[in-house]
């Protein structure tokens, strides 16, 4: 493998979620970081070999379906979580 570094921001919860997952993490050597944007909006900052990871969901790569289901609610708990932060404050 090539070490290829960019980085990209997603919205898109469902590639997030994929690339997420342990063995693409280590494969493409991917971090994720949730952020809110000016808008209100979530975010995900991935850091890695971003494309060859998007690659492999368009190949039709085979996962794990719990494994996938897993990586999806803690990227949803993210987003929910920043999106109700600092909500309640006055």
């Amino acid at each position: 493998m090539i070490d290829k570094e960019e980085e990209i921001i997603l919205e898109d919860w469902s590639i997030v979620s994929f690339c997420s997952l342990p063995e693409i993490q280590k494969k493409y050597n991917l971090t994720i970081t949730p952020f809110k944007k000016a808008e209100g909006r979530i975010a995900f900052r991935v850091h890695g070999d971003v494309e060859s990871a998007i690659n492999d969901i368009y190949s039709n790569r085979k996962v794990g379906i719990n494994d996938y289901m897993k990586a999806l609610r803690n990227v949803r708990g993210a987003i929910f979580t920043l999106r109700n932060l600092g909500r309640g404050q006055k």
